[in-house]
């Protein structure tokens, strides 16, 4: 058995021990990008479009350029912005797109002079320990900065299934297309533990919360139990001096 399996069977058992003494409902909460799969779904599809479209490449680079800088908040606003004008089904159409045009490995790509991340693959690992709490009975959410029809295709891409219990950016839809209007509150840094609160329940916390960045903090030290996806960030680094389960 592996370290990564070790971490995750550790974790599992925790929380079902938990579970046993915790009033119900119990269920836990995944980040997707960097948790589900690495690196980023939307940035998958923001890549696609700028390569095959020359409409969006200036976005393409206002996106890329607010991350640099460390407006991320800002960042995470633009992505579902660009999805504005476009009906479900065709969003729904471009994330597959997307995803068959690139490679399960990971690796770098230069688009109008900027290299980006090529690919997306599945972390196994992970969807593990979600599938093993859902044959527990613990029902199983994904809390994403990213939009939440681009999280639920690549989802329904991969064969991963919550049940539909998915939060994400939520773009407002007018005549049947989608806006770049998005509904309250958004599932960025402490709004996740507020789209917690609002949509699943508004006293129970999780007893798991699973993610890999900052954006994950607030969302898991309102868990009972942590796992953060080591990526070698600060978030990481905490997670180590609050002795939290980590894995590769």
């Amino acid at each position: 058995m592996t370290v990564a399996a070790i971490a995750g069977t550790d974790v599992v058992s925790r929380v079902l021990r938990l579970a046993e003494t915790t009033q119900g409902p119990h269920y836990a909460v995944f980040d997707a990008d960097g948790c589900l799969w690495k690196p980023d779904c939307m940035e998958l599809v923001i890549n696609y479009v700028a390569a095959t479209n020359e409409n969006y490449v200036a976005d393409f680079h206002r996106y890329y350029n607010l991350l640099e800088s460390g407006q991320t908040r800002e960042a995470y606003r633009l992505a579902p912005g660009m999805l504005s004008g476009m009906t479900e089904a065709r969003v729904r159409a471009l994330v597959r797109e997307a995803l068959d045009h690139e490679d399960r490995d990971i690796g770098t790509q230069t688009i109008d002079g900027r290299t980006v991340a090529r690919g997306l693959a599945l972390k196994q690992n992970v969807v593990d320990i979600m599938l093993n709490l859902q044959r527990a009975n613990v029902a199983v959410w994904v809390v994403s900065a990213s939009p939440e029809i681009v999280v639920c295709e690549t989802m329904s891409y991969f064969g991963i299934s919550t049940g539909g219990r998915v939060i994400g950016l939520r773009n407002i839809l007018r005549d049947g297309m989608l806006t770049a209007d998005l509904k309250e509150p958004l599932s960025i840094y402490d709004g996740k533990r507020a789209c917690i609160l609002k949509y699943i329940h508004p006293t129970i916390p999780p007893l798991l919360g699973v993610g890999d960045s900052g954006n994950d903090e607030v969302m898991l030290e309102y868990s009972h139990v942590q796992l953060v996806v080591d990526r070698g960030n600060s978030l990481a680094a905490k997670a180590r001096e609050r002795n939290w389960f980590i894995i590769q």
